[in-house]
C-alpha cells in the first residue's frame, strides 16, 4: 500500500480550507440563531408559567395567613360562649381576602360538632345541632336552614385532628356538605388547641381554595403567544397517577371526564394527543415532584413538534399541583428557518465548484485524523470504551500516530484500575506533576472486615476463595465509587476506603454512610444467591469516622501512593474492630454521625476509649435509612438512647430497668447485654464522683 506524506498533501487541504470555513460559518450561524430562538423560548415559556405559579402560591400562602390569624382570634376568645358567632363575623370582615380567593371558611367545635360557616360571597351561617341527631346549616341574615353532615366526619377535619398542624387537603368535588358549591379543589385546615388547657382541642377552621378560577388565568396568559399553543395544570395523585386541574383548550368543569364521581379528571380521558404526550413525559421523569427548577423538554408529537415547560406549584408539600406550557416549534422558528435556508442555498450554489475537490480530500485524509482526535479527546477525559482506533491511512505520520495513541489507550485503561480515576485525570492537567507531600483536610474513612474470615478461607478451595472475594469485593468498591468515595486499598479480605479527597465533597459524611447502608443491602441479596450455590455469606463489619487527615502522595521518588494518614484514619480502623465487641454491624464516631445530618437512623452504642488513645468518642450504630427503618428498628433506637442517656447522667437503676426492657423485646442485642452487666454493677457498687463514663478497651 503506497503512504504519502502528510506535507504532499497539505497544499490540496489548504485550496479547500476557504470554502469548508465558509461553510462552516453559515451553518453555525444557523445553529446559533436557532438555538437562541429555543432559549428565548424557554425564557417567554417560564415568564409564562411563573406567571401562573406566582398567582397559585399567593392564593395557597394568603388561606394559610388567614387560618392561623381565624386560629389565633380563636383561641384568643376560646372563653366566649358565643365563640362561633364571634368568629364568624371576624371571618366577615376578612370579606376582602376570601372574595379575592374565591373560598369559603368553616369552624367546626371539637366537642359539640357545631359551628359558623362563612361563604364567598360574604354571608354567613351558624352550624347547629338539629335536635335529631343530625346538624343544620342557618343563615345568620335570611334564617334559610339546610341539612348539612357532622362535619367531625370529613376528611379536612380527622386529618387535622390527627396531624396537629396546619396542612393540605386532598383534591375533590365540592358539591354538597358546607361548600355549598358545584367547584373543584382542595381544603386547607389548622387545628385549634384551647389556650388554658393543655391537650384539649377547641376545634378545627378550615377554607377551600377552588380551582375554577385557575384556567381563566392559563388562558389570560397564553394570549401573550398567538401561535398553536396550550397550558394546563395538573395534580398528582398517590401512585404516580395524574388528575387534570384546569387546559387552556379543554372544560374543565365538574363531571367533565370526570373519572371516580369526585372531581378527578384522569388526562387520557381527554383524548389529546398533545396532552398524552406531555403528561407521558412529566410522569416518567423521576423526582420531578421534589424539584424547583423548571424542567424543559422538546415534544414530538401526531400534532407537531412542542417546547414543554414544566414547574411545580410548591414543591415536595402539598397541594402537589404542576403548571405546564407548550409552545410550538413551529410557530418558533419556521420564519427563522425559511431566511436562513435562503441565504445558505445561494451562497452554497456560489461554492460547490470551488469545494468539490476539497470535499473529496477532506473524505479521504481528514476522516482518520478526526477518528485520531476523537480517540485522544476521550483518552484525555478517561473514557475507554469508544471505536479502537484503527485510522488505516495512506499518510504514513497518520498510520504511525493511529497505533500509538491504540497502544497508550490500552495501557491507560490498565492503568486506572489501579489509581482513582479523579487522581488520574488531575495528573492529565497540562503541567501537572506527581510529587511527594500532602495537606490537612478534612475526610471521612470507612474500614470493612469480613467476620470469621479466617475459619472461613481455611474450609475453602483457594481459587474458588479468591473469586469469591472477588465477587464481593467489586460489590464494596462498586458502593463507594458510585457514592463518590476512593477506594485506597485492599488488606487481605478488608477494604479502606475514603471522602473528600481528590474530590472535595460538602456531605462526604452523608456519602459515606450511605455507601455502608448500600454495600449492606447488595451484600445481603448477594448472600442468598451465593447460598444457593453453596458459598459461604460474607458478613462484613464497617467502620466509619470524620476527621482531619494529611493526604497526598505518600512515599518516595521512586514510587508513590495516594493515601490519607493520621489519627482519624486509626481510629476508623479501631471502630470497626468494635462491631465485634457489641454485635453490630456499622459503628460510626460521633463526628461522623453529627456530620451526616438526620436522613439515618442511628442509636448510641457506648462512649469509648479505644487502645492506645486517650480520647474519648461516643459511638453509634448506623442502623438504616431513617425514612425505609423499621418500627421495631426505631423503638430500639429510641429505648436505647433513653437507656444511654441515663447511665451517662449516672442514674444507673434507670438505665439497668431501661437495658433490660430492651433485652426483653430483643433478646438477641448485645449492646443492651454489655450495657445491662455494666448498669447492674454501677447501681451495687457507684462509681467515684470524678467518673466520666468512658469504658477504655485495652486489646485491638
Amino acid at each position: 500500500m503506497i503512504r504519502l506524506k502528510l506535507r504532499t498533501v497539505f497544499s490540496l487541504v489548504t485550496l479547500s480550507g476557504i470554502a469548508a470555513i465558509g461553510a462552516l460559518i453559515i451553518m453555525v450561524s444557523l445553529v446559533g440563531a436557532m438555538r437562541t430562538s429555543l432559549e428565548f423560548a424557554e425564557r417567554f415559556s417560564d415568564e409564562i408559567a411563573v406567571d401562573g405559579l406566582e398567582a397559585i402560591e399567593s392564593v395557597i400562602t394568603d388561606a394559610e395567613r388567614i387560618l392561623r390569624t381565624s386560629a389565633l382570634f380563636a383561641q384568643d376568645h376560646a372563653e366566649r360562649p358565643d365563640l362561633s358567632e364571634a368568629l364568624a363575623r371576624f371571618l366577615v370582615r376578612y370579606g376582602a381576602s376570601t372574595h379575592h380567593l374565591k373560598c369559603a371558611m368553616v369552624f367546626i367545635d371539637a366537642s359539640s360538632g357545631e359551628g359558623c360557616v362563612v361563604h364567598r360571597k360574604g354571608n354567613s351561617e351558624a352550624v347547629k345541632a338539629d335536635g335529631r341527631g343530625g346538624f343544620k346549616a342557618v343563615d345568620h341574615i335570611t334564617g334559610k336552614q339546610r341539612a348539612v353532615p357532622d362535619m367531625r366526619n370529613l376528611q379536612w377535619f380527622k386529618a387535622a385532628v390527627e396531624e396537629g398542624a396546619l396542612g393540605m387537603g386532598n383534591f375533590h368535588g365540592f358539591s354538597g356538605t358546607w361548600h355549598n358549591s358545584d367547584n373543584r379543589g382542595i381544603n386547607a385546615y389548622i387545628p385549634v388547641q384551647h389556650p388554658s388547657r393543655q391537650g384539649q382541642l377547641l376545634g378545627v377552621i378550615a377554607i377551600d381554595i377552588t380551582t375554577g378560577w385557575i384556567g381563566e388565568h392559563l388562558a389570560k396568559s397564553m394570549r401573550k403567544f398567538t401561535g398553536k399553543s396550550e397550558s394546563f395544570a395538573v395534580e398528582w395523585l398517590p401512585g404516580g397517577t395524574l388528575n387534570m386541574i384546569a387546559h387552556t383548550s379543554h372544560d374543565m368543569k365538574p363531571g367533565a371526564a370526570d373519572e371516580i364521581g369526585d372531581g378527578v379528571v384522569n388526562p387520557e380521558r381527554l383524548n389529546d394527543p398533545l396532552l398524552n404526550e406531555a403528561v407521558r413525559m412529566i410522569a416518567g421523569v423521576d423526582a420531578f415532584m421534589e424539584s424547583s427548577e423548571p424542567l424543559h423538554v422538546e415534544l414530538r408529537t401526531p400534532v407537531g413538534d412542542y417546547l414543554a415547560t414544566f414547574m411545580n406549584v410548591m414543591p415536595g408539600r402539598k397541594p402537589y399541583w404542576s403548571l405546564c406550557v407548550l409552545l410550538n416549534k413551529d410557530d418558533l422558528l419556521a420564519p427563522l428557518k425559511r431566511r436562513l435556508l435562503v441565504n445558505l442555498s445561494i451562497v452554497a450554489g456560489g461554492l460547490l465548484a470551488a469545494l468539490s475537490l476539497g470535499i473529496w480530500a477532506a473524505m479521504r485524509i481528514a476522516r482518520p485524523i478526526e477518528e485520531i482526535t476523537s480517540v485522544a479527546l476521550d483518552m484525555g477525559k478517561l473514557k475507554f470504551d469508544a471505536v479502537p482506533c484503527r485510522a488505516n491511512s495512506r499518510i504514513t505520520e497518520v498510520d504511525k500516530l493511529a497505533n500509538a495513541i491504540e497502544s497508550m489507550r490500552a495501557g491507560l485503561k490498565a492503568f486506572l484500575q489501579y489509581l482513582p480515576e479523579d487522581l488520574l485525570r488531575r495528573y492529565l492537567a497540562p503541567g501537572a506533576k506527581a510529587e511527594t507531600g500532602g495537606e490537612i483536610c478534612p475526610a471521612t474513612i470507612l474500614f470493612t472486615d469480613i467476620k470469621d474470615f479466617s475459619s472461613i478461607s481455611e474450609r475453602q478451595d483457594p481459587i474458588g476463595l479468591v473469586r469469591h472475594l472477588n465477587e464481593y469485593l467489586e460489590i464494596l468498591s462498586s458502593s463507594v465509587a458510585g457514592h463518590h468515595g476512593t477506594v485506597d486499598k485492599y488488606i487481605g479480605d478488608s477494604l479502606m476506603a475514603f471522602w473528600n479527597a481528590p474530590i472535595k465533597l460538602e456531605r462526604h459524611a452523608r456519602e459515606a454512610c450511605a455507601a455502608a447502608l448500600d454495600c449492606r443491602k447488595i451484600l445481603a441479596m448477594a448472600g442468598k444467591r451465593w447460598q444457593e450455590i453453596g458459598l459461604p455469606l460474607f458478613e462484613t463489619r464497617f467502620g466509619i469516622h470524620t476527621g482531619e487527615v494529611i493526604v497526598g502522595n505518600i512515599g518516595s521518588s521512586v514510587r508513590l501512593n495516594y493515601t490519607i494518614i493520621g489519627d482519624a484514619v486509626n481510629l476508623a480502623s479501631r471502630l470497626e474492630g468494635l462491631n465485634k465487641e457489641y454485635g453490630t454491624s456499622i459503628l460510626i464516631s460521633e463526628s461522623t454521625r453529627a456530620e451526616a445530618g438526620d436522613d439515618f437512623l442511628t442509636r448510641p452504642v457506648d462512649l469509648v476509649a479505644v487502645k492506645g488513645k486517650l480520647r474519648s468518642n461516643l459511638i453509634h450504630e448506623l442502623m438504616a435509612w431513617r425514612g425505609e427503618a423499621t418500627d421495631a428498628e426505631i423503638r430500639l433506637a429510641r429505648m436505647t438512647t433513653i437507656a444511654s442517656n441515663a447511665y451517662q447522667e449516672r442514674n444507673f437503676t434507670s438505665a439497668r430497668d431501661g437495658f433490660a426492657a430492651i433485652l426483653s423485646e430483643y433478646p438477641g442485642d448485645t449492646v443492651a447485654k454489655i450495657m445491662l452487666e455494666r448498669a447492674e454493677s454501677m447501681a451495687s457498687s457507684p462509681p467515684p464522683t470524678d467518673w466520666s463514663g468512658v469504658f477504655r478497651f485495652r486489646t485491638k
